[in-house]
């Protein structure tokens, strides 16, 4: 099992990653009961569900951890950026639009998502796509090197 540090460090990535594939077992169990009962199945909030708490709450879990490590710049950076998309409103705020569409509290899913997608954007903004090169000292060299099998 993960430890306090890496709970810590994970935090709501390593969260969104678990409760993500939670909505999916629970988009599939609720698809069982309907196709058991003649009903039809993924209908209403379980299909919007399943994309936005299950699917793209694992991508966004999953892109708060790659984004920092695209745009390098070093440890001191990689730390930065990771502590920057440790989102817990935006860990809280998808997980809540799943429950409100499940419940068909259609205003309390937009508004939940909406706020999910600006603390998102925010937080990409902040930790920003351009990759920083390395410092002189660190960069691989480019010059070929003949060797004796050469």
């Amino acid at each position: 099992p993960p430890t306090r540090r890496q709970l810590t460090w994970a935090g709501p990535r390593l969260f969104a990653m678990w409760v993500g594939a939670g909505w999916w077992a629970a988009a599939v169990v609720a698809t069982g009961v309907d196709a058991a009962a003649g009903r039809i199945v993924l209908d209403g909030g379980w299909l919007a569900a399943l994309v936005v708490a299950g699917y793209a709450q694992i991508v966004w879990g999953s892109l708060a951890y790659l984004l920092p490590m695209l745009r390098g710049g070093g440890p001191e950076r990689l730390s930065a950026g990771f502590a920057t998309t440790r989102s817990w409103p935006g860990l809280a705020a998808v997980n809540i639009a799943g429950i409100a569409f499940v419940a068909a509290w259609n205003a309390l899913a937009i508004a939940a998502v909406a706020v999910w997608g600006v603390d998102t954007a925010v937080r990409a903004a902040r930790v920003g796509v351009t990759r920083h090169e390395r410092p002189a000292g660190d960069a691989p060299s480019t010059s070929h090197q003949p060797t004796t099998e050469e």
